[in-house]
């Protein structure tokens, strides 16, 4: 008996250890680990079913790799130190000197090798969106774990809007990476201490996982590990950026910075909300708009409709017009005639715009 009991203790310690040791974590936020076992997100019955991976694997670096071909235009040959990570206060974004179209393609084929597929893109904005995915930071990634994928489910869904546009003097490109998460929810444990998830809603921006991303594109196009880590180091939280202001009877968001970083800052809000932008004029400070109709509802129609894959957008155009006023920027929503909107559905869009600010 003492000779089988010891037996038993080695292989429940072996046991133990291994598990233990295939327990292991990923350096990285966002862990997007390939898996042959897919789960239907359970999203409210109102929903169009969102379409969702649930499988990634990590890009190979530029000097592990060829150029793949692809539709479109040539795809410049990748060359180290290309992509530096630019960071302004809390903002970051990467300045890239290769041409926009060959940095457009190679964010195209990036997320693609990580398992997202591209949902929608518009080349002349510079703007492609992902569909979600499913982010599985909170549980082991080792080759052990993928036996048991069908027993986890990490509750969280990304998606990515990926945004270029041209320097100012017209020889770099700047990429900014935004990112969408949304967890799920339960509702009260039964008496098995089970609880039915009730569907799913926002998380709150992660502008680290975000610098992440950026990161690891600019890894993907040639630069330097360590480097890129280094300049995504974390910053400790910024104070409260903006609040709403009355005056003369019309709603106002006052970002206490100047013009260059409240612009910036308004069109990553813009990005991270989902706002289809038609067109922006930086050098009259506007954003011509469409808002999805889930924000010009109430807050329960916000979280019904955030994470259709059909999302219905509004057919009214609307302007944000932002205006340098000493050190700080004013902004404020104006309709198709040419006045501010005023009342609830301002305050209600510019308090979501604001929310967004990091």
């Amino acid at each position: 008996m003492t000779k089988k009991f010891a037996n038993i203790s080695i292989v429940m310690l072996v046991t133990f250890l291994f598990l233990t040791a295939c327990s292991t974590t990923s350096e990285y936020k966002g862990v997007y680990e390939k898996t042959s076992a897919e789960r239907p997100l359970a999203v409210p019955p109102d929903l169009t079913q969102p379409e969702i991976q649930t499988g990634l694997e990590l890009p190979q670096l530029a000097s592990q790799q060829g150029n793949p071909a692809i539709s479109g235009s040539k795809i410049a040959p990748l060359q180290f130190g290309k992509a530096h990570l630019i960071r302004e206060g809390s903002l970051r974004w990467l300045e890239v000197a290769i041409p926009i179209d060959d940095v457009w393609n190679q964010a195209q084929l990036f997320f693609r090798n990580l398992g997202f597929k591209i949902v929608k893109e518009d080349q002349a904005q510079g703007v492609m969106e992902t569909d979600w995915l499913e982010n599985r930071v909170n549980l082991p990634t080792n080759w052990f774990s993928k036996l048991f994928n069908k027993l986890y489910d990490a509750g969280l869904r990304d998606s990515y809007r990926i945004r270029l546009e041209r320097s100012a003097d017209n020889q770099d490109t700047l990429v900014f990476i935004t990112l969408r998460g949304i967890k799920e929810v339960y509702g009260e444990e039964d008496e098995q201490g089970l609880a039915a998830t009730k569907g799913w809603e926002p998380r709150q921006p992660d502008p680290e996982l975000e610098s992440e991303m950026l990161a690891r594109f600019a890894i993907y196009l040639g630069s330097g590990k360590m480097d890129i880590q280094k300049q995504a180091a974390a910053e400790k939280k910024a104070p409260e950026l903006a609040s709403l202001v009355e005056a003369n009877g019309t709603t106002h968001l006052k970002i206490n910075e100047g013009f260059a970083r409240g612009w910036r800052r308004v069109g990553l809000a813009l990005d991270r909300l989902g706002i289809q932008v038609d067109d922006r004029d930086r050098s009259k400070g506007v954003y011509f708009v469409r808002f999805p109709e889930r924000l010009l509802k109430d807050e329960k129609g916000l979280l019904a409709e955030i994470f259709s894959a059909k999302e219905k957008i509004s057919p009214t155009p609307y302007t944000l017009h932002l205006v340098a006023v000493q050190d700080e920027t004013d902004v404020t929503i104006v309709d198709q005639q040419g006045q501010p909107l005023s009342g609830k559905d301002a305050s209600r869009l510019l308090e979501q715009i604001k929310s967004h600010l990091i």
